[in-house]
């Protein structure tokens, strides 16, 4: 998945897609009116020509984190992408993924693999764990980590199947149930479209989705964005993309006229592999008490005075109802993490991270 070229030709083949190149290549040169042409110009040849991947095929990749990161967590040699091998038979394997950035954009351009690795590594690293953690959990839970990063702003379905290859190309040879996947918020989603793709995977042995918009959330639906004033018109530019299209809440209690998530509404009819999935969230009380203000975000803060007044308590972003998957049987507990704002309760949250970390070890 990682090369970008990922056929052979024959010589006369060859010699044909050299000469479409070549043309490709003069119109981007006259394209460019004197100014000069980028990589990204070459690339959007390639995708054209069908000799590159589309970008979110191209960005989705799982990593395999090396244990001496935990020495040196900005070392971009101790991580590299998964293959078949890294299956580590009998031995406890965490998958970590991340939700929603809201800089992803599905029109720029390819970034190089090692753009891509340095994003994972210290940018999704420090949004999920922490080097003392990951030390921790490697030294005394015996645990291999992998990250799973994605081109949030492309659908959420496109990235649930592109996580699912991955899953089954690196451990689908694996006879038992060995691996955990910890996901936070859009990741949550993205999980739970995995785990529904094709058979129920075998060498899963569980989800543990967090926070997540598994209804969608007000925010993310212009109905609701538009009533809003300033939070309303912030979030609404927020979502301007598939990906973030996809949170749309879906309405399942009609709360919100109006509103739909086609996409959500499938998911949820979905219910046969949901012994694999544990949900944990973060709830506000009333809106304003939190249990660690000095970390809380202010706009958070003020998010969950309106929202929660018009009756979506939760964690400012996502309700109790989207995060517990109300009207969705699921056969295992669910776990409140304590009164906590969306992002309070990822692992970058000294307060959450042992309670995620003993959730974890609870279900090896």
């Amino acid at each position: 998945m990682s090369a970008p070229v990922a056929r052979t030709c024959s010589s006369p083949m060859k010699r044909k897609l050299r000469k479409a190149l070549i043309i490709a290549s003069m119109f981007l040169f006259g394209a460019c009116q004197g100014q000069p042409c980028f990589q990204d110009d070459e690339n959007e040849a390639l995708y054209l020509l069908g000799l590159l991947l589309p970008l979110g095929d191209y960005w989705a990749r799982l990593y395999y984190v090396d244990p001496l990161v935990a020495g040196d967590h900005t070392n971009i040699n101790f991580i590299r992408e998964a293959t078949p091998s890294d299956t580590f038979s009998g031995e406890r394997k965490l998958i970590l993924v991340s939700g929603w950035d809201t800089e992803d954009r599905s029109d720029v351009p390819y970034p190089s693999p090692g753009e891509l690795q340095v994003r994972a590594l210290e940018t999704k690293w420090n949004h999920l764990i922490k080097t003392t953690t990951f030390d921790e959990m490697i030294v005394l839970d015996n645990t291999r980590i992998f990250i799973f990063d994605y081109l949030t702003s492309d659908p959420i379905s496109l990235n649930g199947i592109r996580f699912r290859n991955w899953l089954d190309g690196t451990f689908g040879s694996l006879p038992t149930a060995e691996v955990i996947i910890y996901a936070h918020s859009m990741g949550g989603i993205v999980t739970r479209t995995a785990i529904y793709q094709g058979q129920k995977p075998l060498y899963l042995k569980a989800a543990v989705i967090n926070g997540s918009p598994l209804h969608g959330s007000p925010w993310a639906s212009p109905e609701y964005q538009e009533s809003k004033t300033v939070l309303g018109t912030l979030a609404s530019f927020l979502t301007r993309t598939e990906g973030g299209s996809d949170l749309r809440w879906d309405n399942f209690d009609g709360s919100i006229p109006g509103a739909s998530n086609p996409f959500l509404s499938e998911l949820a009819a979905k219910s046969g592999r949901d012994d694999l999935i544990h949900l944990t969230y973060g709830d506000i009380d009333d809106g304003s008490s939190f249990d660690d203000n000095a970390t809380a975000s202010p706009a958070l803060r003020s998010a969950c005075l309106i929202l929660h007044p018009d009756g979506f308590p939760g964690d400012c972003i996502v309700p109790n109802s989207s995060s517990q998957y109300t009207g969705v049987t699921n056969p295992n507990s669910k776990t409140d993490l304590g009164r906590y704002e969306h992002f309070q309760i990822n692992w970058a949250s000294d307060d959450t991270r042992p309670l995620l970390r003993a959730k974890i070890n609870s279900l090896w």
